[in-house]
């Protein structure tokens, strides 16, 4: 039975295999897996997510991928809590080691909070 919540590439529980597969191709390969990964389970981070924001945030694209995966959704009605719990799963990161990924996480942050604002006043439009 395939599990429907992963590309079938990481069915199997080969992520493992995928850090090596990041390792021998350090240009190309975390961005790719990033893009590929679930990153958000239950407002946090998944491991996965983690293990790659740790190892290779500073290489190309890694973040901008977790960060589209993660600004991906589909809400009916207000958008607004969707905004709320990302801005929450990103400040997780605030403190993180890694200088870079403070960054990345306060501009993720800054971005969510600007996206509820933008949101408040266009709800407030349409009452």
């Amino acid at each position: 039975i395939v599990n429907e919540q992963l590309p079938i590439i990481l069915e199997g529980n080969h992520f493992s295999e995928m850090l090596s597969w990041c390792e021998q191709n350090q240009d190309i390969a975390p961005a790719r897996l990033a893009g590929l990964i679930k990153v958000e389970n239950n407002g946090h981070f998944t491991n996965e997510a983690l293990q790659i924001i740790d190892r290779y945030a500073d290489k190309d694209y890694v973040l901008d991928e977790i960060g589209c995966s993660l600004n991906s959704f589909v809400s009916i009605g207000s958008v607004i809590p969707e905004y709320e719990n990302r801005m929450n799963i990103y400040k997780t990161l605030l403190d993180h080691h890694n200088p870079t990924v403070r960054e990345w996480a306060q501009s993720q942050v800054n971005s969510c909070k600007y996206m509820i604002e933008r949101e408040l006043l266009r709800e407030a439009e349409k009452f």
